[in-house]
């Protein structure tokens, strides 16, 4: 039997189900969009602190900042992403 196959014929490791896989592209382009909207400081901190968990002690080091600086930077990199989200998201299903 196929190497893809257990000795039941099931699949050993069933393939990628396609929707979900133009479902994560077309997420990924959306979220790509809304980050072009942040500023370069914005997109720099929120990539730092939430993508790579890089301390804050560091981030700051990096921008030049304080911490209530690098506060409001992810207070409003959150906010910006979250309302252009949802507004695509919406504009979306109408």
């Amino acid at each position: 039997m196929n190497e893809a196959f257990t000795d039941e014929g099931w699949w050993k490791n069933p393939p990628s189900d396609p929707y979900r896989i133009v479902e994560l592209k077309e997420t990924s382009e959306l979220i790509q969009e809304c980050f072009e909207g942040l500023t370069e400081q914005q997109m720099t901190a929120f990539v730092m602190k939430e993508v790579e968990e890089e301390n804050s002690e560091v981030v700051c080091h990096v921008l030049g900042i304080n911490v209530s600086h690098l506060r409001v930077l992810l207070f409003r990199a959150k906010e910006k992403l979250r309302k252009c989200l949802e507004g695509k998201v919406n504009v979306e299903q109408v």
